[in-house]
């Protein structure tokens, strides 16, 4: 799976998440589906979701700064010349 494949995924995941936890609302001492509180379902769904936010944020800032270098190449670095060839930058040519 692609990055934007698994953005996809994460996406998904965390919605359905969402919806899930909309169901389960604490009142006085029990959680709405009937379980005492801490509700374990809640609590598995809610970490769920933490997962999925957590890698969704580390694929998009992963795609977001790629690895761009300001400036030109550095010495000694190959680079293709003018004619498509590799050259080491900085190399006298003879």
């Amino acid at each position: 799976m692609d990055a934007a494949g698994f953005a996809a995924y994460a996406r998904e995941q965390i919605r359905a998440a969402d919806v899930i936890l909309a169901r389960h609302r604490g009142r006085v001492g029990v959680c709405s589906c009937g379980r005492l509180l801490p509700c374990s379902a809640a609590a598995s769904v809610a970490g769920r979701r933490r997962h999925f936010v957590d890698r969704l944020g580390q694929v998009e800032a992963s795609t977001v700064l790629g690895s761009a270098r300001v400036g030109g190449p550095l010495e000694g670095e190959i680079v293709p010349t003018s004619r498509g060839q590799p050259c080491r930058y900085g190399a006298i040519a003879t």
